[in-house]
């Protein structure tokens, strides 16, 4: 069983936001599975990039872990240095994919200067869910 404790940043690229039920459909999910975690919604929190700049480390620093969704695996620049704040404050992060969370993933940078296709997140082959490894190549 995964423990993401009781507060987790999820971690999700601006172009799910456009689509009401990529972003709810997940998070519904999150929430019916975990009850009892609060779940910290950046869509909902900030009002610009300079806003999302000035108090990002903020609710980084208060949560216990960060969960990842995408679409087909792609993230943002946002996204990326998301994971690498979390990371950095020594917290869990998982990817969200096909309805399972997991820890064993690798993050690719995509060649050119789009930043909302910045990076693709993969989920590695693993017998064992709990396994704390990250993969980041660049």
């Amino acid at each position: 069983m995964i423990e993401l404790g009781t507060i987790v940043y999820v971690i999700s690229p601006m172009t799910i936001y456009e689509h009401e039920k990529k972003y709810w459909k997940p998070i519904n999910k999150l929430k019916t599975q975990f009850p009892d975690v609060e779940f910290i919604l950046p869509h909902d929190l900030f009002t610009s990039h300079n806003d999302w700049r000035e108090n990002l480390d903020y609710y980084i620093h208060h949560a216990d872990s960060g969960v990842i969704l995408s679409d087909k695996g792609i993230i943002g620049y946002g996204c990326y240095e998301e994971i690498f704040r979390l990371i950095h404050h020594k917290k869990q992060v998982y990817f969200y994919n096909k309805d399972r969370l997991t820890n064993h993933f690798s993050i690719c940078s995509i060649p050119g200067k789009d930043w909302k296709r910045y990076a693709k997140i993969k989920r590695l082959n693993t017998k064992d869910e709990k396994q704390e490894k990250y993969e980041f190549k660049k």
